[in-house]
């Protein structure tokens, strides 16, 4: 975990489900806003965490309507900007004016056939706007590094620029790989990661034990039509999936936060630890039992007790 990171004081330690809001219309005419603004009552009926809003198929005016009807009705939800392709200097005018927490950007360390940060000008912003959160990629979809490029390279200067790394697949609804994200998490260590496409309830497990939160988008929509209305039923279907996975990255920081808290207790036997994947966290199963009591007063586990053992055993929570 990096002391202090801007990220977990926005989001806290519970890795954060972050729904898109894609500003489409629906039906010929139809306000952009509207179907925002019915969408974010979802999202928030349903334990949806937080959202970003972007011109995906609206207009940056479109961004900057929905954020003004979000600030006089109120949310409960975080509050995200993506200004489409990577217009930082804008989302971040914008985040300031309407009380935003975060921005996403496309990228923030790279040289892609696309183009490349304007360096000076993103830490002119960053100094300007130090309170907003970014949430950067690094070889994203949509965007072709040039030859030559360093992976590792672009990784650490994407966690001098960023407070949390975006990791995403091909495109827009188009699940990124496992393989993938563990490439990202092997090169950045405990900095925050975020999945960033083709999150489902399919998937969302396996992508949640690995990173720290997920952008999900098409998948709340029917047919996976980002045009289209969020589906209430997906929404549930996705929050439920995403309730599952305990994330490893969470336990570190939980260990590494809170251990001088309290006393910690000896492990006898390890074997009702290896569900965990002890060698994975790279932690001693004594931290893992710390980590789960913590976790059961937190609410993210809950615990029984079993036959054969006068321990208790820990559970998924689901």
């Amino acid at each position: 975990m990096v002391a202090n990171n801007k990220f977990y004081e926005v989001f806290g330690d519970k890795p954060p489900k972050i729904a898109m809001i894609h500003l489409a219309g629906g039906e010929v005419g139809e306000d952009p806003v509207d179907q925002a603004i019915e969408e974010i009552e979802i999202y928030e009926q349903e334990g949806i965490d937080a959202i970003i809003v972007e011109n995906y198929h609206g207009s940056s005016l479109d961004v900057e309507r929905t954020l003004e009807k979000i600030k006089d009705c109120g949310t409960k939800l975080v509050v995200g900007i993506n200004i489409l392709p990577n217009e930082y200097t804008v989302a971040f005018d914008m985040a300031e004016k309407y009380g935003a927490d975060f921005i996403q950007q496309d990228h923030v360390a790279g040289k892609y056939h696309q183009g490349e940060l304007n360096a000076k000008l993103y830490e002119e912003c960053r100094e300007e706007y130090p309170d907003i959160v970014v949430l950067g990629g690094v070889w994203p979809k949509y965007y072709t590094p040039i030859q030559g490029s360093d992976l590792e390279l672009d990784l650490k200067k994407g966690m001098e620029r960023a407070d949390a790394i975006v990791v995403t697949g091909e495109g827009t609804g188009i699940e990124t790989s496992i393989e993938k994200i563990l490439q990202f998490r092997e090169i950045i260590g405990d900095f925050p990661l975020i999945v960033g496409a083709g999150v489902t309830p399919d998937n969302a497990h396996e992508q949640l034990e690995n990173t720290d939160g997920v952008i999900v988008g098409s998948s709340l929509k029917p047919f996976n039509q980002t045009d289209l209305m969020a589906n209430r039923q997906y929404v549930m279907a996705f929050v439920d999936a995403a309730k599952e996975p305990i994330n490893t990255t969470y336990v570190r920081n939980v260990i590494e936060k809170d251990i001088e808290k309290i006393q910690r207790i000896s492990c006898k036997e390890d074997g009702y630890f290896s569900h965990y994947n002890i060698d994975a966290l790279k932690i001693t199963a004594e931290e893992v039992k710390t980590a789960c009591e913590m976790l059961v007063e937190k609410g993210f586990l809950e615990s029984k007790p079993i036959a054969n053992v006068p321990e208790l055993s820990w559970y998924r929570k689901i």
